[in-house]
């Protein structure tokens, strides 16, 4: 997705579209965006994408990246909510370039991001003999290759599906790329070591 300055100016004329100032990124209570989109069924026996099972909340989440942090890294347990973090902020980005009503309470602001740049989920195909960690490294190989000070790159489980070791290594040394290049980051790990790396580096 790219979106130049002019069009971002423009849609702050004309629409209610929280758009911020490259760098800043806030968003305030978000609920899960998709469920917006979902219809109820009520002779359905199986509840649609998005829905939830009677009694049970979507927890809103809230993320505040002031211009001067360039790089976020989420650490947790499995299941922790992690990868819904990155998906949520995805499709936010996503849904605000597009002018899009956003359900999120005010205060909510979104830079127009130039690229944005994803590796989420498994990859993986015998087919195509790529393993989990070779499929992952081709898109991180993109963002190393491409993204500049106006993108934005959520990257899960970052290093993950080789040697503990050397993936954090390889999470390391792609990182200290994107802060080189001025892009902006959002990234998930398990890897202890890439904690103190952020706090020095970030």
């Amino acid at each position: 997705i790219a979106m130049s300055q002019g069009v971002a100016d423009l849609m702050r004329t004309l629409t209610d579209a929280p758009v911020a100032d490259l760098g800043e990124l806030y968003l305030h209570n978000v609920a899960r965006p998709v469920r917006m989109f979902c219809v109820s069924l009520a002779d359905s026996a199986d509840p649609l994408p998005g829905q939830l099972p009677p009694g049970e909340e979507a927890v809103p989440l809230d993320l505040d990246l002031p211009a001067e942090l360039r790089l976020l890294l989420v650490t947790g347990p499995n299941t922790g909510g992690k990868t819904v973090l990155l998906k949520t902020l995805g499709l936010m980005a996503l849904m605000n370039q597009c002018g899009l009503p956003l359900p999120a309470a005010d205060g909510t602001r979104l830079p127009c991001v130039g690229r944005l740049f994803v590796d989420i989920g498994d990859e993986q195909s015998l087919r195509d003999s790529r393993s989990t960690f070779s499929a992952h490294l081709e898109h991180l190989v993109q963002t190393v290759r491409e993204a500049g000070p106006d993108a934005l790159i959520l990257a899960d489980e970052i290093g993950d599906g080789t040697d503990p070791q050397e993936g954090a290594a390889l999470a390391q040394a792609i990182m200290e790329r994107w802060l080189d290049s001025g892009a902006r980051a959002v990234v998930s790990t398990h890897f202890g070591v890439l904690k103190g790396f952020v706090q020095e580096r970030a």
